[in-house]
């Protein structure tokens, strides 16, 4: 009898064997009771699909081995009929289950810890692998949208308005907030701007709607994770799947520990307050518990910007997404900032194509108010297309309302040369002349 290959999670286990059978033996629920190791069993195969539907199960006891064997082998025949030696194989599980339980999560040495050269990400910069991402804003943000539109990045392997998936993995949407509908059309939209086969996505984008507390769900959600080969689980909202107070520590900790046991990457979208929402100047910070913020790996602020004129282009809207805090690799000082596109379908309720277009950021004056001085100045030297002058780049920065004097965009220009800035021309006796880096290459 061959070994199994065996997937394990906090309380849960999976057990498969390929050959011959394709059979799936799963513990899950497990703890222990009263000295013994006790959980809830299910048992499948290739082609007699669900032959044990899930039923309490006491690892340790040989009686509940042999009488689960005995139902097995009257479902599929025993290895007297040709079938599987159902006994042999629960003896198996068994004692993998009371080795890996009992084992624990082992003991590292971390000075013998090799580098293994994986990246970070599994989408860059948004989805860093193997930790809680967050995507935060107002209500109007388009998160939801965007990330459905990561999610079909990571599910299809393809570069999707310019968000490109380190490798192809099934994905799984859990959504407390709209409907299968809803994110059905997003997802039709989606693919359509990204000329891809909706149908490409079959069993590789998975949905699942909502209503309990994510922390009541933590089993469910490892077994999905295993059966289905999870890679990437989006949380559609942070709020609505803590099944308590916003401001709870407690829940939050609790949320946030269970996303961190699934081992792999978790894409969160939460709210702001109403002062974020409202108030340019506040910092932005996630709603609730600061723990979202103190547990969450890689946290994006998302806004909205308010057009000069709506009625001008009612399909189409700027969004900006800067960085708020990462735990692993620099801060990525300047925004990314999109033009969503909504093209509506036959009637102007529906959704025909939904797109993201990169925009530069520094092309949008309330971005370039509040950006860091260096991108003030690359800014100016872009607009401008030519070298200029300390005094040049200063004036221009004052005609934007940006209070800036020759020292500071002289000393930040000689701090960044080489980097972002170039001197263009400083013939002796002339005044030196600076521009863009790729634009003097």
């Amino acid at each position: 009898m061959s070994t199994p290959n065996a997937t394990y999670s906090d309380d849960c286990y999976v057990f498969h064997w390929l050959e011959p059978y394709g059979v799936m033996v799963t513990l899950d629920r497990l703890r222990e009771q009263r000295g013994d190791l006790v959980g809830f069993v299910s048992v499948q195969t290739d082609i007699h699909g669900k032959v044990q539907s899930p039923e309490r199960f006491n690892v340790m006891a040989p009686t509940a081995r042999r009488s689960l064997a005995k139902h097995l082998e009257m479902r599929t025949g025993g290895p007297d009929q040709g079938g599987l030696d159902w006994d042999a194989m629960l003896n198996q599980v068994c004692e993998l289950a009371m080795a890996r339980w009992w084992e624990g999560s082992p003991v590292i040495d971390l000075a013998a810890v090799e580098p293994t050269g994986r990246p970070l990400f599994l989408v860059r910069p948004f989805i860093l692998d193997r930790a809680p991402n967050v995507i935060f804003g107002d209500g109007s943000a388009n998160k939801s949208s965007f990330s459905l539109a990561l999610a079909v990045a990571v599910a299809s392997g393809r570069d999707v308005f310019g968000l490109s998936a380190l490798e192809r993995r099934n994905v799984l949407y859990l959504d407390w907030e709209a409907d299968e509908e809803t994110h059905a059309e997003r997802l039709r939209a989606i693919c359509a701007a990204a000329e891809l086969d909706v149908r490409s996505l079959l069993t590789a984008l998975l949905y699942s709607s909502e209503h309990s507390g994510l922390v009541d769900l933590v089993p469910a959600i490892r077994r999905r994770i295993a059966q289905l080969d999870i890679g990437l689980i989006v949380v559609d909202s942070l709020g609505a799947a803590r099944g308590g107070e916003p401001e709870s520590a407690e829940l939050t900790i609790r949320l946030m520990m269970a996303m961190r046991s699934w081992a792999v990457p978790v894409l969160t979208i939460d709210h702001v307050t109403k002062q974020v929402a409202t108030d340019k100047r506040a910092v932005a910070r996630p709603f609730g518990s600061n723990y979202t913020w103190n547990l969450g790996r890689n946290l994006w602020h998302m806004r909205r910007l308010e057009q000069d004129d709506p009625a001008e282009d009612e399909t189409s809207t700027v969004v900006t997404l800067q960085h708020a805090k990462i735990n692993r690799g620099p801060l990525i000082r300047q925004p990314y900032a999109y033009r969503v596109r909504h093209t509506p379908g036959p009637t102007p309720d529906q959704l025909a194509a939904l797109s993201y277009e990169r925009i530069d950021a520094m092309t949008i004056p309330e971005l370039v108010q509040r950006a860091h001085l260096s991108d003030q100045i690359r800014a100016v030297l872009h607009a401008n297309n030519q070298a200029l002058t300390v005094d040049d780049i200063v004036s221009a920065l004052e005609i934007d309302g940006i209070d800036a004097n020759t020292a500071s965009v002289g000393r930040t220009l000689r701090r960044y040369r080489n980097k972002h800035f170039a001197v263009v021309s400083a013939a002796p006796g002339s005044t030196t002349r600076w521009g863009l880096l790729s634009f003097a290459h």
